[in-house]
């Protein structure tokens, strides 16, 4: 068996590995372009390569430094990148370094090759028969060659994205990771790309605008937009001013002829976004005749972030997605499931909630059959004056109302134990100051009157059963007595 020894001791056998075996194994070297040498790597991919020394005949001279040729990359060396150097039709792959001295010769700049050439005290020969050097950010090198020929066929490529053995700095250096880290984490802070917002002043005069057909009218208490202001269907603009306004703004909208289209009523600062039948707005106040306030229309500029529909948490074996519930548009959920073996899955929670009603801030459990749902809504609303915190059940698409209950669940053989229940069906109730409020019928709507309730006190209740236990005991008595 080639590399292995045996040898026999007092009837016993022991293998010993021979370790010039191991003396004749070599590392794998990411440099190495000799396809025959035991340390070359097979298809490693070098990436993208720039040019910046076409390959051709450079003419070289005897200087003080050896057989030398002056020339220009089109592009200044860059320490700790990768170069390809073809030399008389050989490849050599070059880390440039930097900084080379000895002995009071410094070169302050970049270097490629063999630095032996030049200080042979100092360098081991690295084989290759060139050194290559320029100063720091110029794109003119000087070339020393191992040789005395008068000329070499000679080119200079960079590699820019994947190199043998380490990765450049044009790949991703830390700050690239953590750019796109943020942008994962937090887009709305750090979205893709970001285009400002356009700020185009007004001029304001006096009089007015007609809400019906946009015509100018004559008003000596009202100011207005002096000239048409040019829009884009599918932007988002709002306009503001110097003035705080308890009225709205009558903003008025024009086709790109300058015909009326329609009016809206606008806060300041509201946002509106342009309809493709508009291509100018303009706007009065009827509420102040000064004329030096300052008015601008604000274009709204764009922001690219990321979008992701799932993500995955490595080695836990959750995802967690955001999707529309059915059809609806504006009724969307996330959803959180635990991912286990042979598909075996199960939902950890799955929340929803209607997006584009900033009047609403709710937190939904779902049941979705992919036909129906139902909903657990924990909501809270806000409708002009009024303000509500609710547990509301929800059904859609025909799927039965769900009971809510409140259980019990011992972890043992009693399991879940129902303490409280509220069917679909039952009886509207409501806890009042006063008592319980009770509905006396259960139609199922919400337009019932108060008419319809009657409310019980049920410490007041408690007290007439009292006394009418005490008169029931006495008249007990007292016929007791007459017997």
């Amino acid at each position: 068996m080639a590399n292995i020894k045996q040898i026999k001791i007092n009837g016993t056998v022991y293998t010993v590995k021979d370790e010039t075996a191991r003396a004749k194994a070599v590392n794998a070297d990411a440099l190495q372009t000799d396809s025959a040498a035991p340390s070359y790597i097979q298809n490693l991919p070098l990436g993208a390569v720039e040019t910046i020394l076409g390959e051709g005949v450079l003419t070289f001279s005897e200087t003080y430094m050896g057989s030398t040729c002056d020339t220009a990359l089109s592009a200044a060396l860059t320490a700790g990148e990768t170069y390809r150097v073809a030399w008389d039709g050989t490849e050599y792959l070059c880390k440039c370094q930097s900084n080379l001295s000895d002995d009071g010769i410094t070169l302050t700049g970049c270097y490629l090759g063999n630095a032996s050439l030049l200080l042979a005290d100092t360098f081991a020969d690295t084989g290759e028969p060139f050194f290559i050097s320029c100063t720091a950010g110029s794109t003119a090198v000087s070339i020393v060659s191992s040789d005395t020929a008068a000329t070499h066929t000679v080119g200079i490529h960079r590699i820019r994205v994947l190199q043998r053995g380490w990765l450049s700095d044009a790949v991703a250096d830390k700050d690239d990771i953590q750019s796109a880290t943020n942008r994962i984490i937090d887009p709305d802070t750090y979205p893709i790309s970001q285009v400002a917002d356009t700020v185009t002043p007004i001029a304001i005069e006096l009089g007015g605008l007609s809400v019906s057909n946009g015509e100018e009218t004559v008003r000596t208490d009202a100011v207005r937009a002096a000239e048409y202001l040019p829009v884009t269907p599918g932007t988002t603009v709002y306009f503001t001013n110097s003035l705080t306004s308890a009225d709205s703004l009558r903003v008025i909208c024009y086709d790109a002829d300058k015909n009326y289209v329609q009016t809206i009523y606008k806060d300041i600062r509201a946002e509106i976004d342009v309809l493709d039948t508009w291509a100018y707005l303009r706007f009065y106040r009827s509420d102040t005749a000064d004329t030096t306030m300052e008015a601008t229309l604000v274009v709204k500029g764009e922001t690219e972030v990321t979008e992701f529909q799932k993500m995955y948490f490595k080695d836990s074996g959750y995802t967690l997605s955001g999707s529309l519930i059915g059809h609806d548009e504006t009724l969307h959920k996330v959803l959180l499931k635990s991912n286990g073996k042979d598909d075996n899955t199960h939902t950890i929670f799955e929340i929803a909630a209607p997006s584009d009603n900033a009047l609403e801030s709710t937190l939904c459990l779902m049941n979705y059959d992919g036909d129906h749902y139902q909903f657990v809504d924990f909501s809270s609303m806000v409708y002009g004056e009024e303000y509500t915190v609710e547990i509301v059940c929800q059904t859609r698409e025909g799927k039965p109302l769900p009971e809510f209950s409140v259980r019990y669940n011992d972890g043992e053989g009693a399991g879940r134990v129902k303490k409280f229940a509220v069917h679909p069906d039952c009886i509207p109730m409501e806890l009042t100051a006063e008592g319980i409020k009770v509905r006396r019928n259960n139609d199922f709507n919400n337009t019932g009157t108060d008419d319809e309730y009657v409310t019980v006190d049920l410490a007041a209740l408690m007290d007439r059963i009292a006394t009418l236990e005490s008169k029931i005991a006495e008249l007990t008595s007292a016929a007791e007595a007459s017997l």
